[in-house]
């Protein structure tokens, strides 16, 4: 099953034209680190707490974006550990300081105020982010999908 190019009657021209937003909020168009005490560029939440979704989230940290990375059902113990020792399970590497994390049934709480969502499930999780997450979100926050595996 492919990505649908359509959600809730829009159009594929309005993800393009929140591209160049994307693009600004990843830090991947050169965007301004925060300075201490400054408030966060851009929050965006990502879906996947795996190895693609949790290091996604590395070059928005360090642009001076708030980053929240939301376990999958499968990621529960990822997050667990996460939350008491800002490293993450699999990676075994700590996690940038400004991550917050949550469990899927605080996905609600995570997207508040968020600026962009990411999924970062593999390509098995496609369904499910289809299914479970897709339908929860704002009409207007842009999703950007990252996804590998066939």
């Amino acid at each position: 099953m492919g990505f649908p190019l359509r959600r809730n009657g829009s159009k594929i021209n309005k993800a393009i034209l929140h591209f160049r937003a994307v693009k600004r909020g990843l830090g991947l168009c050169g965007g301004k680190r925060k300075d201490k005490g400054e408030q966060a560029m851009s929050i965006i939440t990502i879906v996947g707490a795996g190895m693609m979704g949790s290091a996604i989230g590395f070059p928005a940290s360090d642009n001076g974006n708030e980053v929240r990375l939301v376990g999958t059902p499968l990621d529960r113990e990822i997050i667990r550990h996460a939350r008491k020792t800002g490293e993450h399970l699999t990676l075994r590497r700590k996690l940038p300081t400004g991550y917050k994390y949550y469990q899927v049934e605080e996905l609600r709480e995570a997207l508040a105020g968020a600026d962009l969502l990411v999924s970062g499930v593999s390509s098995f999780g496609v369904d499910w982010f289809l299914a479970n997450i897709l339908p929860v979100i704002p009409q207007t926050l842009p999703v950007l999908a990252v996804t590998k595996g066939m």
